[in-house]
């Protein structure tokens, strides 16, 4: 029984259903339907972008899971175009939601916020540590990330170094998500994919794991 314990479930299932869903997107020629669906978010030039940017802001604000944009605009736009799309729409999102929680809906916010665990030991820590949570947090996904948006709100950090920190810090997850469901349409459409895009990939994901475990030795942050 201990030794079973050890096993990382969660891998192996979240592998395995990777890999069906690859087989069923190739076997179904899923490809050409993203194929058009990009080609016609181009023709849609700047518009297209700025709708992206838009429905992303307003998701974040409304705190409804923006994952599902992030790998859409991997997609869409490319490792590249679409992490810096997503960095832009996200750290706006969070800087909008962060000014709502501060300013006019503070009282609703707190109220709803007062009696959470994670927002009580989210505003501990950061009275503990400043702004230097907000690196951890956006770092080390200890907590969701739009109790974030809404739950610094409520705390005495600036709104600068809210916006500074998040931005920063928010990039690598980005990436990884972006960049990772770029190289997934990569393979979806061609049946291809670059050795070193998925190298990078795995380097970022364990550079963010052993971030994750020394930051919260460092802080000693409570999950």
């Amino acid at each position: 029984m201990g030794d079973s314990k050890k096993i990382p479930w969660k891998l192996i299932w979240g592998v395995t259903v990777l890999v069906c869903l690859i087989i069923v997107a190739r076997g179904y020629d899923i490809g050409q339907y993203i194929g058009l669906l990009r080609d016609w978010v181009e023709a849609q030039g700047t518009v297209g972008v700025l709708s992206f940017l838009a429905i992303y802001v307003i998701s974040v604000v409304l705190m409804i899971p923006a994952s599902p944009l992030s790998i859409l605009a991997g997609t869409l736009f490319g490792g590249l175009w679409g992490s810096v799309f997503v960095s832009c729409a996200a750290t706006l999102g969070a800087c909008l939601a962060f000014l709502v929680s501060r300013t006019w809906a503070r009282p609703y916010v707190k109220e709803k916020f007062a009696h959470q665990k994670h927002f009580i030991t989210l505003e501990k820590m950061t009275d503990r540590y400043g702004s230097w949570m907000i690196a951890v947090t956006r770092l080390v996904p200890l907590f969701p990330f739009n109790l974030l948006n809404y739950g610094f709100g409520l705390t005495n950090v600036s709104f600068w170094a809210y916006a500074f920190w998040s931005w920063l810090c928010m990039i690598p997850g980005i990436v990884l998500y972006v960049a990772g469901a770029d190289a997934l349409t990569n393979l979806i459409e061609n049946g291809t994919f670059s050795v070193g895009h998925i190298i990078g990939l795995v380097l970022l994901l364990m550079g963010m794991v052993i971030a994750g475990v020394v930051l919260k030795k460092r802080f000693k942050v409570e999950e």
